[in-house]
């Protein structure tokens, strides 16, 4: 990692590393700005230093009016900043986030969103997991699609759509079923369109793909790529 050998460096390794777990767990008894502090301390800066970064972050993280609250107060969205916070802590090049905004309500999950934006504006390289396509879809420059522990897709959103035909989709219902739907996903919307009529079929819509609809592509074991899916 960043040319650093971490099975005979792993304490070099962890100092260019920063990580959010999924459970967003803090200290109950300690605020926003001692929780900071202290783990500035163990990240080895003097206390003058830590009280510096503790002071920078509160202000990234847009916590000021939250500095001398506790943890135990604190709400699952001003957690998760918290714990950004202190991964963010040694300005590391490599931040890995697991699922971090799982169990936010959609204001907080999009303030995480913006920040996650500015961290990689500074250059920071983020690996997050995560179950949410917008998420995905928004946030990052390269997806990796992963199912059963294989890799089975790894490039940029627009990539991922255009190698897979998964450019626009045509979605209808057949024999009057709503609840059915039937989607073809291909490079061209014309010429889906015309198989779609073809098949006598006038009610139908035709769309750009989601990531999500790349995903449900991909990991449908039951249709062959290209065929439509049901569902």
């Amino acid at each position: 990692m960043f040319g650093i050998d971490v099975v005979a460096e792993p304490t070099r390794a962890k100092n260019v590393m920063g990580i959010v777990t999924q459970e967003a767990e803090l200290y109950e008894s300690l605020s926003v700005k001692q929780t900071l502090r202290i783990f500035g301390k163990l990240r080895g800066l003097n206390s003058k230093d830590a009280n510096r970064r503790a002071e920078e972050l509160i202000s990234d993280l847009r916590l000021e009016e939250h500095r001398n609250v506790v943890g135990m107060k604190l709400s699952g969205g001003l957690k998760r900043r918290v714990m950004v916070g202190l991964a963010a802590l040694g300005d590391p090049r490599l931040i890995v986030m697991d699922e971090p905004t799982t169990g936010l309500d959609p204001q907080s999950r999009r303030d995480l969103w913006t920040l996650l934006r500015e961290y990689r504006e500074r250059k920071s390289t983020i690996l997050l997991t995560s179950h949410f396509m917008q998420e995905a879809e928004s946030l990052c420059d390269r997806v990796g699609i992963i199912q059963n522990g294989r890799l089975l897709a790894l490039d940029t959103v627009p990539n991922l759509k255009a190698a897979h035909d998964y450019e626009f989709k045509i979605t209808y219902s057949t024999n009057g079923n709503e609840n059915k739907t039937n989607t073809i996903y291909g490079k061209s919307d014309q010429e889906y369109v015309e198989q779609v009529q073809a098949k006598g079929i006038r009610q139908f819509n035709a769309a750009r793909t989601s990531l999500e609809d790349v995903y449900l592509a991909l990991t449908n074991e039951e249709e062959p790529i290209g065929d439509a899916d049901q569902r």
